[in-house]
């Protein structure tokens, strides 16, 4: 069973995203959203008339000078709540969070390791500074690949989750 500690990580983390306008999503993000407010995230969503710019994601995390962790909307997490902790323990490292694909009637425990799913990023408000406003958005292609490149090139290590710890509902792209 999943142990709710809504406290876990209060002032050491908390989670940016962006909410999709679409009314089909609305169930399966507040499902995901809950999950993360369930192991101890706080939430913080950016939301604007058209999708919002991975810069703006970045500035609302930074803004609260906490580590925080940018991920899409529609992962849930579910399973070792340490493994964020692991990840906060290690500030000098962008974090990245490898998906789990199930079906959408099909139990977690049904999941495949997407090999091109980057979901989560976690990081400083330090490192999130040195990410230019490019005309990357959530939700499209691309932002997801170009972070590691830009953190990267600046000389920073990867801390990865890749065991099972965010799932993905396939759905039609």
């Amino acid at each position: 069973p999943t142990i709710i500690d809504r406290d876990r990580f209060a002032g050491r983390c908390v989670a940016v995203t962006s909410l999709s306008p679409n009314p089909d999503l609305v169930k399966r993000q507040s499902h995901c959203l809950q999950s993360w407010r369930d192991i101890g995230l706080k939430v913080i969503t950016v939301d604007t008339d058209s999708k919002p710019r991975i810069k703006a994601l970045l500035d609302a995390g930074s803004a609260t000078g906490l580590p925080f962790l940018l991920i899409n909307a529609d992962i849930e997490m579910h399973g070792d709540h340490t493994l964020i902790e692991a990840a906060i323990e290690s500030p000098n490292k962008l974090t990245i969070g490898v998906r789990y694909n199930h079906a959408p009637d099909a139990p977690r425990g049904r999941s495949w390791k997407e090999a091109a799913g980057l979901d989560a990023f976690l990081m400083t408000p330090a490192m999130a500074a040195t990410v230019p406003d490019l005309p990357f958005t959530i939700g499209q292609p691309v932002w997801d690949y170009w972070l590691p490149y830009h953190f990267r090139s600046l000389g920073y290590a990867f801390h990865w989750i890749d065991s099972p710890l965010f799932f993905h509902a396939t759905h039609d792209i």
